[in-house]
């Protein structure tokens, strides 16, 4: 059954949201207050991840390549593809040595890119311009801001017109708040008509 829009704005929402409260119960690693944010930030890319698996199994012949799963690797010699996370459907054919498939990929469910550097709008559009490029059903852009998420926004929606596929950006808090409050994800999916961002 197709989802819908409104149903995979439900499942950015607790994919985000739940990563979120995972990672800001974790003891924190490194030593400096930068090392440490940067590790939660890596940490919850790694747990966006791990619910795209559960979503889409390698048993339903799907695969969720990311930095840092390296069960890939031996067939794509990567972790990680273009993007910070990209969620497809994967095929075989032969090749010209005896029991040695080659794999290639199918339907591209989603593709994920996170930047969550506050104030600096250069490496978020950076990042989102990747989706151009990208032949996806799904979008998601997971980013941070302080007070402006408006203005964020407004940048991404930019390329955003360029993009096929439903386009998600979910906001959250930066890293740095993840201990003080219980951090929660603003979400928005893109409308192509009115060149728009439309929030859960």
């Amino acid at each position: 059954m197709e989802e819908t829009v409104t149903s995979k704005l439900a499942l950015v929402k607790d994919i985000v949201d739940s990563s979120l409260t995972a990672v800001a119960a974790m003891d924190d690693k490194g030593w400096t207050k930068k090392e440490k944010h940067r590790n939660r930030s890596s940490t919850f890319v790694k747990e966006i991840a791990d619910a795209f698996r559960n979503k889409y199994p390698d048993k339903d012949g799907y695969r969720v390549l990311s930095r840092a799963c390296e069960s890939d690797k031996k067939e794509f010699k990567v972790n990680e593809l273009l993007f910070d996370i990209t969620v497809c459907s994967v095929h075989s054919t032969s090749s010209k040595k005896r029991d040695i498939d080659l794999i290639y990929l199918g339907d591209v469910e989603w593709i994920i890119e996170s930047e969550l550097e506050d104030g600096n709008y250069r490496e978020p559009l950076t990042d989102f311009n990747k989706f151009v490029l990208g032949n996806s059903k799904n979008k998601l852009f997971v980013g941070s801001t302080r007070n402006d998420n408006p203005f964020l926004l407004e940048t991404l929606s930019k390329p955003a017109q360029y993009c096929n596929g439903d386009i998600f950006t979910a906001i959250v808090p930066h890293p740095r708040t993840w201990k003080i409050t219980t951090p929660k994800a603003d979400i928005y999916s893109y409308e192509y008509t009115t060149c728009k961002w439309i929030k859960l």
